[in-house]
């Protein structure tokens, strides 16, 4: 994670030992407040009420044995971090090994967090959905982001508290002792939220309720205009990071420049201003405008400016430290980390945001660090103004299938025995990998997701069984062997009807099972091995937690029409798999296979009410005649993407398109 010391190395899965995560969790409990919540010496009587809500009960969803994990498993999803030499989109360099990277995930943020070591974190910034009392407007489109707001939302607010507090747990464990974090909400559910944040975090660590009040179109002939949002500030503990941070007042005449109020000169304005010091209710940063030329502006409803994310990070961080923001969407937290030094962690469940962060995140590391990311080295434009880390991506129980092309043969099978809670078999065997249950024996494939299950694979796997394993198949005991891959050699079911045939004559009792890993009762096995008893809620469906992605088809780049280095683009012939549709299409002009940098062409779709359809055309100017390598990204709403890449020839009078392959 954050800050991990001198260790260069990239990791291509990030699966800690269970022992090794004990090392780094500190416990949890909740705080003491009876203090000041003086309930005990209350009778229930009228003036002690049962209604109120009660700061020294548990947050709602909390159990005393196992916080929230008989509703949220504790099911280890693996982090997956596909190999920079395979998936130079996902590793992309500055040339400044020696400083951490800033990290995006793909996934639940719940099952990062468990992962994540205790105290690693400065700051925390979230913006999670907002309980509305409405039908949840989708902001990417893709099915995680609907199913997962359907579950939160599917029991009114008691399902919305549970959910939330949950990660809040986790994000309490994960900060620094001089940590805080910010929540940012709105009146529909801040009251209940900051109640539940007074039993988490403890009444006394409250520090600020900010409200940002904004000025937007629209009123109400019925109720005065809902302007504002509001933002719960909390520490970790008493002593905590804050610098006093200023805002540009319009008071010129009321008072004289001094230290308490410092002038400011607005290059723009060509006005002098007081600054002065910032309260608890700011109207000085107003929501992002629609108008053309907008330098933040990426599409999306929800995006907040960077400006209040500024405030925020400088107010509570200090250069270095490290932001978490596991509510990522757009990036745009990401995006001021960057022009504020300090080390990134985001997270969301769609792979349109983290697709969109990326694309934003690298423009911004180019401008600053005065370099073009590369696939083989990056490139220095001369211009170099700050070292930039890398920028990693990740993968937390949403795996694209893609992303495993790469991944050494022991991880891949540490990666299934992880899935499975399995043990390590630690006999000498090529083909038992990992035990379970006392009598599942489970044997692993190869990692390449183009590489079947070979019979002689299944056939060793039995053979072993036998061996190892003899005495107590003399005596009557069954084994259940499970092969997990990406496919099967069509073979072997014939010659396992004929094996299993051949052991039963032998009164041994094995079941062969060939299980593929994208499969539906592939995941079936894994949750089985949870039991019925984490199923308390039914807003918690474990078949959503997991999901292997296969890539759409990604098409071909067309040109329409050119007038001089202006050409009318397309994408012709892309596709999604079976009944998903294709929900994006991103646009990158200077491409080499490791990014997609260009933010204005990282959003291009058209719908709304959560139902999008990518937009495959667009008018792109290029600067001077020459040769370009042009790409677009696909996306569909089952976290599957792909790439197109041509070879772009242009004159003032003529194109020529070539195939390449980066």
């Amino acid at each position: 994670m954050a800050k991990r010391g001198e260790n260069k190395a990239i990791i291509t899965i990030t699966m800690p030992k269970t022992k090794e995560i004990q090392k780094k969790t500190i416990p949890e409990n909740l705080p003491k407040q009876d203090k000041f919540f003086a309930t005990t010496g209350l009778k229930r009587s009228v003036r002690a009420g049962t209604q109120l809500p009660d700061p020294t009960q548990a947050p709602y969803g909390f159990d005393p044995s196992s916080q929230f994990k008989h509703l949220f498993p504790a099911l280890e999803l693996p982090i997956l971090k596909p190999p920079a030499s395979h998936h130079p989109e996902d590793r992309v360099s500055f040339d400044s090994p020696e400083l951490p990277p800033h990290e995006l995930y793909l996934g639940d943020n719940l099952y990062l967090l468990r992962q994540m070591p205790s105290e690693s974190i400065d700051l925390i910034y979230i913006d999670p959905p907002f309980f509305s009392n409405r039908t949840y407007t989708q902001i990417w489109g893709d099915d995680n982001e609907v199913r997962s707001f359907d579950d939160i939302f599917a029991d009114g607010m008691f399902s919305y508290l549970a959910w939330l507090n949950a990660r809040l747990w986790e994000m309490k464990r994960v900060l620094k002792s001089t940590g805080s974090i910010y929540v940012h909400c709105d009146w529909h559910a801040s009251h209940y939220i900051k109640t539940e944040m007074d039993k988490i975090f403890g009444y006394d660590n409250f520090l600020n309720e900010i409200i940002w009040g904004y000025r937007t179109g629209g009123t109400s002939k019925s109720t005065f205009a809902r302007k504002h949002d509001i933002l719960m500030l909390y520490s970790k503990a008493s002593k905590y990071k804050f610098n006093v941070q200023h805002y540009k007042s319009w008071q010129q005449k009321k008072y004289n420049f001094n230290e308490k109020y410092p002038e400011y000169f607005d290059e723009k304005e060509q006005r002098w201003y007081h600054l002065a010091v910032a309260r608890d209710v700011w109207e000085d940063i107003n929501v992002l405008g629609t108008e053309p030329g907008n330098k933040e502006r990426i599409g999306y409803p929800t995006q907040k400016p960077e400006a209040l994310l500024e405030r925020i990070l400088k107010a509570s961080s200090d250069e270095g430290d490290v932001v978490a923001d596991f509510f990522m969407g757009g990036g745009t937290t990401g995006a001021v980390v960057l022009k504020n030094n300090r080390c990134f962690i985001g997270c969301d469940i769609s792979r349109v945001a983290v697709s969109v962060t990326a694309s934003r995140l690298l423009d911004i590391a180019e401008s600053i660090s005065g370099i073009v990311a590369s696939k083989n080295k990056p490139q220095t434009l001369g211009l170099q103004v700050h070292p930039v880390a890398d920028i990693q991506i990740g993968y937390v129980g949403s795996y694209p299938i893609e992303k495993f092309e790469g991944i050494a043969q022991n991880e891949f099978i540490d990666f299934v025995c992880r899935l499975y809670g399995a043990g390590a078999f630690t006999g000498k065997s090529k083909y038992i990998h990992g035990l379970a249950n006392g009598k599942l024996i489970i044997s692993v494939g190869p990692a390449d997701p183009d590489e079947q299950v070979s019979l002689a694979h299944v056939q060793g796997l039995v053979e072993e069984v036998v061996r190892q394993y003899a005495e107590q198949l003399k005596n009557g005991e069954e084994r259940i062997l499970q092969v997990v891959g990406w496919g099967f050699d069509p073979a072997i079911e014939a010659w396992k009807g004929q094996a299993i045939t051949a052991l039963n004559k032998r009164n041994v009792k094995l079941q062969i099972e060939l299980i593929s890993l994208s499969s539906e009762s592939f995941r079936q096995k894994i949750f089985r091995q949870i039991g019925e008893a984490n199923l308390d809620l039914k807003f918690n469906r474990l078949n959503r937690l997991l999901s292997f992605s296969a890539s759409p088809y990604a098409g071909k780049i067309v040109v329409e029409k050119q007038n001089g280095l202006t050409l009318k683009l397309r994408l012709d012939g892309a596709k999604a798999i079976g009944t998903g549709r294709l929900i994006n299409c991103q646009w990158d002009f200077s491409y080499d296979g490791a990014r997609f940098a260009s933010r204005e062409y990282a959003l291009n779709r058209e719908g709304s009410q959560g139902h999008f359809e990518a937009k495959f055309d667009i008018e792109y100017t290029f600067e001077k005649p020459g040769e370009y390598i042009i790409a677009t990204r696909v996306q569909d709403n089952f976290d599957g993407e792909a790439v197109a890449v041509m070879r772009l020839t242009i004159s003032n009078k003529a194109h020529k398109l070539q195939e390449v392959n980066l």
